[in-house]
C-alpha cells in the first residue's frame, strides 16, 4: 500500500511541474510577442489624461480624426498636457514616444 501512496505523490509532483511549465511557457511567449507590434507614427493633439492605479494613460486626437488611448511612461505623463501637439509613437497600446510641433493652420 505504501508504493502506491509514493507512486500517487511521484505522479501528483509531475503533474503540478507539468502544468507550471505549461503557464510558465504561455506568459513567457506572450511577453515576447507583445514587442512584436508594428510601431506606428501619427500627428494628434492630447485631449485628456488619467491614472489608473499605477498606470498612466494619454488619449489623442488624431489628424484623421481618430481617437487613441495609450499607455504612457511617468516621464512622458508629467511632461505633457491636454491640448499639446505633436507627433506621437506608439507600438498597439503603448506610447513610445511624443514630440510637440507647431500646429498646422
Amino acid at each position: 500500500m505504501s508504493g502506491i501512496l509514493i507512486l500517487a505523490i511521484v505522479g501528483s509532483v509531475f503533474f503540478v511541474a507539468i502544468v507550471a511549465m505549461i503557464i510558465w511557457q504561455t506568459v513567457r511567449n506572450a511577453r515576447r510577442m507583445q514587442g512584436q507590434e508594428p510601431i506606428e507614427c501619427a500627428e494628434g493633439e492630447i485631449t485628456s489624461k488619467r491614472q489608473e492605479g499605477g498606470l498612466f494613460y494619454l488619449t489623442f486626437c488624431l489628424s484623421t480624426g481618430e481617437e487613441k488611448d495609450l499607455r504612457a511612461e511617468n516621464s512622458l505623463f508629467v511632461a505633457t498636457a491636454p491640448g499639446d501637439y505633436g507627433i506621437l509613437t506608439f507600438q498597439e497600446m503603448r506610447l513610445v514616444r511624443f514630440e510637440r510641433k507647431e500646429r498646422p493652420e
